[in-house]
């Protein structure tokens, strides 16, 4: 059977070549998504405690170091945290799509702040630094990409949990416009670690 007639492509054809252009163009965004971040570690999400808790504030503290480089400078800025007041705050999702409640991991400071968040088997992790809220942000659509070079670790006992944040690799910081668009703001070194003690017991409402 012959596929063109009179020099023009027969729908056959056409509809084979649009299937062509589809598959091409899901590869290239799915190539990437993947290189910005990476599917959650066997799908399982993230082990914690609070896992099924829906709300609440937790106090705690933060230790371990954080490394950052600024876009366009070579110097690297180092904050240190021993032992300094965080806290964890459960955000309820009245919908309940794929999970319960955002998991709001705060640390303040003069010179620096940070969240950490975990929701269903995504993360996001920012700063806000001079001003500026920087982040890395894949909770969104499916929830199933967490930031490609953070690991983490999850250590409970009767009265706490420990979560343990390692860079890895250097993550990329991200800051928004108002237009949309993203500038690239600070890069977190490879090496950056984070250590979050977290009280069991819920303590006030906010």
């Amino acid at each position: 059977m012959k596929t063109e007639l009179n020099g023009k492509i027969s729908p056959i054809k056409k509809i084979s070549l649009l299937l062509f252009f589809i598959n091409v163009c899901f590869c290239s965004a799915q190539a990437q998504i993947e290189h910005m971040s990476v599917r959650s570690i066997n799908g399982t999400g993230f082990n914690s405690c609070f896992e099924h808790e829906k709300s609440g504030n937790f106090l705690g503290s933060l230790s371990g170091v954080l490394r950052l480089v600024k876009n366009g400078s070579k110097d690297v800025l180092t904050y240190n945290f021993r032992n300094e007041e965080s806290d964890l705050r459960l955000v309820y999702d009245e919908d309940e799509i794929y999970d319960v409640s955002r998991k709001n991991y705060i640390f303040r400071r003069n010179d620096i702040k940070l969240r950490y968040t975990t929701y269903f088997w995504a993360n996001c992790f920012e700063i806000i630094l001079n001003g500026d809220t920087c982040s890395y942000n894949v909770i969104d659509g499916s929830c199933d990409f967490v930031i490609d070079g953070i690991n983490w670790q999850y250590d409970t006992s009767d009265n706490r949990e420990l979560l343990s944040l390692t860079f890895t690799k250097d993550v990329g910081l991200w800051k928004q416009r108002g237009n949309g668009k993203r500038l690239s703001s600070y890069v977190v070194k490879a090496g950056s670690k984070l250590l979050f003690n977290i009280s069991r017991k819920k303590s006030r409402t906010w």
